[in-house]
């Protein structure tokens, strides 16, 4: 604990200030991740803004002049804050993925640290990247409802991330399931294009990603026997020679070859004679059934998949 004038700046307080010096700003709502409260960090954050510490603003939180000069004193990381008005769609939706992945197996590096350390193009829009060590991920959020326009800027982006930043998968956050909509299901050339519900279930699915091998734990808790793909749009080939796609991720990649050979066999009139079954979660079973009649569906529980420890 550090004395202010007259408050008592605690571990945590210096934890929010730290975190405003590197993220900028904050929404409230995000602030009792820090704080690890529901309630009390509200009455933390009278206080800093009594002691003109932060300053608070449409429902953010952003350093004022002498928090910043106390993180300056210290050699502490302290990024200019330009437009409180121009950040507030980005930043603080950069700080709470960064919050959202705390406690898990991925890196959270934000876009400004991450393209200053690869000499990037600092025109990027992804919000930052996660990485294991073995898989690294541009994360974007298209939010509530993305423009068309944005969209496309946004996707022309994503399908040269191999050659400007030597990345080869991106997660898509959506904010609503019309914005997962409006972003369709275009392949990108990426190795994984996953499109997901920015929710805590999808939070959850993506941190246990980072631990292990989701689709073949999900395939090996469905069937019996598997081997590698005869279909290039499949993971495995499994019971009896049918080609599996685990879509528990909705990776719009694997999504866009379905698509393909769907409309192939409709086109020949293959419907009997495919082979193609889709292994998926139990919520997302209804929008695969009603988008692919012809393929068969079989699901698997997010919580009993997360419950089985890795063999």
């Amino acid at each position: 604990m550090t004395p202010y004038k007259d408050i008592t700046i605690t571990e945590r307080d210096w934890k929010l200030i730290r975190f405003l010096g590197e993220y900028r700003v904050i929404a409230v709502d995000d602030v009792g991740k820090i704080y690890g409260t529901e309630r009390y960090h509200e009455l933390r954050l009278t206080v800093l803004k009594k002691a003109k510490l932060i300053n608070r603003k449409n429902s953010y939180v952003y350093l004022t002049q002498a928090s910043r000069n106390l993180l300056k004193q210290q050699n502490l990381p302290c990024n200019e804050l330009n437009s409180l008005k121009q950040s507030a769609s980005r930043y603080p939706r950069i700080a709470r993925l960064s919050l959202d992945m705390e406690g898990s197996e991925w890196d959270f590096i934000p876009s400004w640290r991450y393209k200053g350390n690869t000499m990037g193009d600092r025109t990027a829009r992804f919000y930052g990247i996660i990485t294991n060590g073995q898989k690294t991920y541009a994360v974007y959020n298209i939010g509530k409802k993305p423009q068309e326009k944005s969209l496309m800027h946004l996707k022309n982006e994503i399908e040269t991330l191999p050659m400007r930043f030597d990345i080869t998968r991106a997660v898509i956050f959506a904010e609503t399931a019309s914005a997962m909509k409006a972003y369709g299901e275009e392949s990108l050339g990426l190795m994984e294009q996953l499109l997901l519900p920015y929710n805590d279930r999808s939070l959850q699915l993506l941190k246990a990603a980072a631990k292990e091998n989701l689709i073949k734990k999900a395939a090996q808790m469905t069937y019996k026997h598997g081997g590698p793909p005869e279909w290039r749009g499949a993971d495995y080939t499994v019971d009896d020679g049918k080609q599996v796609a685990v879509l528990i991720l909705h990776d719009i990649e694997k999504i866009s070859r379905l698509n393909d050979y769907a409309e192939l066999i409709q086109y020949r009139r293959l419907k009997k004679r495919n082979n193609i079954e889709i292994l998926c979660l139990t919520e997302q079973e209804k929008y695969y059934k009603d988008k692919y009649p012809y393929f068969q569906i079989k699901t698997i529980d997010l919580d009993k998949l997360l419950a089985v420890e890795k063999s």
